[in-house]
């Protein structure tokens, strides 16, 4: 068994629908209560843990970093965390004046969980029952918290209440992250007390799997790694960072508040550049133009329950390989994952594309068209850009044996330079679940994903067919000439940006030296013209 670690800070959203996905692969006999036959092993992202009542419950290997307030209802649901709110008046006052108590009002229970609880959602478990069941449930308006519509019970160990932020401190603060962690994990002992506690119930663990926003936790999370390095300097880590909504590539650098935004995912991708075997940048959902690759999902991607609904699973299809059972021919682990992308050492940062669904897509051969870049500023989304990767992860995932070949025929065609070892395409039958805690944005699909013919459908759609892939590709290049460019103007510049995010102006020197050497790596010159995209031509 090769377990997986999971992080994930100030990205509770994508948790949810992460491990919601995973849970919904759980198939019970009810006489033994054991998990049926899968492909998919258990084991590697889940442990078992006894409830104060004796029971035994798979949880997540996950620790998650949020700020108190936007962990919602979670320690009242969870049947792990045992808080007594109602301890007797004399067990906790030990003198006998008078005492005013004032208590917080609790977060009530989420729409979604109580109706879990009055069975008004069917069991997600059973891929062909009742396949007509309509969308009247569906929870979208009702999401307050990613905790609401969470499926899995969480470990106390493993969830870090971070102190909200006080009305003076700012998110984008560099030297503020870093101090806020060492203060919290001085109380917490978080690699102690937290991380190594749930490496050591490993058997064999393969490596980490990270998911951070770099606005808030960026600086936090580059401390923990640091840390973390400290202690396991040679373990896997593949990473997936969330930007700001800001685009370095047409930055004012007037704009202090996007100046500060900007060079703050710098100095995070900077840093996960040496702490990380391979980061995975993601562009703000807010900046995500809309096109073919949408045409059957009708989401709000301000909305994060939406958003982070298509990220979630574009994360969990292209990392299956990592948690199949090993007797199936495309398992794999983080260590020959990361390499194989990061071949030659000096491209640390490779992008995710997906379609999602893609049904009624691959039968017309036109899946480049549906395939979205989650990593790349729209800029570089120019349908003529075809540079050829250096190296290429890919998952197709649910689809029959008409859509297989024709996928196989793409495959082929497609950078034709790029072969195995370079390049990898996986097939795996088992379609992306679709549980009743995810989204029903969907439109003009039956309940497997397909098309129909018909207008609209009210059908809730149980499982879709997906494809995602990481790339190690030029066009990184030009992602990275910005945050260079970027970096090595704050530090000729006069202004208090660098002062406000308590970095040494030396330091962003150095940072803009490194993005420079990457932007040579990925096939890149200092002086060479930047790449607009129609929109802007």
């Amino acid at each position: 068994m090769k377990e997986i670690l999971y992080l994930h800070a100030s990205t509770g959203y994508l948790a949810a629908h992460f491990f919601n996905a995973q849970e919904s692969y759980f198939s019970y006999d009810e006489r033994t209560k054991e998990v049926d036959d899968s492909i998919v092993d258990p084991n590697i992202s889940f442990s078992q843990s006894q409830t104060p009542d004796g029971s035994i419950v798979s949880t997540p290997r996950s620790l998650i970093f949020d700020y108190k307030a936007k962990f919602g209802s979670l320690s009242h649901i969870n049947a792990l965390h045992v808080v007594d709110e109602n301890i007797a008046e004399t067990d906790a006052i030990t003198w006998n004046g008078a005492v005013t108590e004032h208590r917080q009002e609790p977060i009530p229970q989420s729409t979604y969980h109580a109706g879990l609880e009055a069975s008004e959602y069917m069991d997600t478990n059973s891929m062909t029952e009742n396949a007509t069941e309509t969308k009247d449930n569906d929870s979208s308006s009702s999401v307050r918290f990613w905790s609401d519509f969470s499926r899995v019970f969480y470990h106390p160990r493993g969830l870090h209440r971070v102190p909200d932020l006080a009305d003076w401190e700012r998110e984008t603060g560099w030297a503020s992250g870093i101090e806020k962690y060492k203060k919290f994990d001085y109380e917490h002992e978080v690699l102690e007390e937290s991380f190594r506690n749930m490496a050591e119930n490993c058997d064999l663990l393969q490596g980490v799997q990270l998911a951070v926003d770099a606005v808030p936790f960026g600086s936090f999370t580059t401390a923990l790694l640091m840390q973390l390095r400290d202690e396991y300097a040679k373990l896997p880590l593949l990473t997936f960072c969330s930007l700001s909504p800001f685009d370095a590539m047409g930055i004012n650098m007037d704009n202090a508040a996007a100046c500060m935004s900007a060079m703050n995912d710098a100095l995070t991708l900077y840093e996960l550049g040496s702490l990380s075997t391979i980061t995975v940048p993601l562009s703000h959902p807010s900046t995500w133009q809309r096109g073919k690759w949408d045409e059957y999902i009708n989401a709000d991607f301000n909305n994060p329950y939406h958003s982070s609904a298509i990220l979630s699973a574009q994360i969990e299809s292209i990392t299956l390989p990592l948690r199949l059972k090993s007797s199936i021919s495309s398992s794999t682990d983080i260590a020959s994952y990361c390499s194989q992308l990061n071949w030659r050492g000096d491209t640390p940062f490779v992008a995710l594309n997906g379609a999602f669904p893609i049904s009624s897509t691959v039968d017309n051969l036109n899946l480049r068209e549906s395939i979205f870049d989650f990593s790349h500023p729209a800029a570089l989304h120019k349908k003529n850009i075809h540079d050829v990767p250096f190296s290429q992860r890919e998952v197709f995932r649910g689809l029959d044996h008409r859509e297989k070949a024709f996928a196989a025929k793409w495959v082929e065609e497609e950078h034709v330079e790029l072969r195995e070892p370079l390049r990898i395409a996986s097939f795996i039958d088992l379609s992306y679940p679709i549980p009743s805690s995810y989204p029903q944005f969907f439109t003009h699909l039956d309940s497997c994903g397909r098309r129909l013919d018909i207008h609209s459908s009210d059908t809730r759609v149980r499982s879709v067919s997906t494809y995602a892939s990481l790339t190690a590709t030029p066009r990184t290049g030009k992602l990275a000439k910005p945050y260079a460019q970027l970096s090595e103007g704050l530090a000729r510049r006069t202004s208090r940006i660098i002062d406000d995010l308590g970095v040494e102006r030396d330091i962003v020197r150095e940072v803009g030296e490194m993005w420079w050497s990457w932007v040579g790596a990925y096939g890149g010159e200092e002086g060479e013209e930047d790449v607009r995209g129609e929109d802007d031509e």
